[in-house]
């Protein structure tokens, strides 16, 4: 369900394991430009954005934790991110996962 929320909201699948599913999307026009200058320079790749949600079972069933993030590699190979957790991604981030059927 996951995997197909992601691939369904326009995102790739980056990443896919038992417990694991990590979701990429390259931004676009404003959000790119800001994201270039905060975190990269004109050699770094576009930047994206990312979802990882974490799936775990706990005693009353099957939990899922979710964690945003935009990141940009740079040309000698340096990663650089910035985790997405104002209210408003939070709420996005709640928000997909109640449309899957959480709780």
């Amino acid at each position: 369900m996951l995997i197909d929320k992601c691939l369904s909201a326009g995102y790739s699948l980056q990443e896919a394991s038992t417990n694991q599913v990590i979701c990429a999307q390259t931004l676009q026009d404003g959000e790119q430009v800001f994201a270039t200058f905060m975190l990269g320079n004109a050699y770094s790749t576009p930047a994206q954005r990312k979802i990882r949600f974490t799936v775990f079972q706990v005693a009353q069933g099957t939990k899922v934790a979710a964690q945003s993030w935009v990141e940009t590699q740079m040309a000698m190979g340096q990663v650089n991110r910035a985790e997405l957790n104002s209210p408003a991604q939070v709420n996005s981030l709640q928000s997909l996962l109640f449309s899957l059927g959480g709780k």
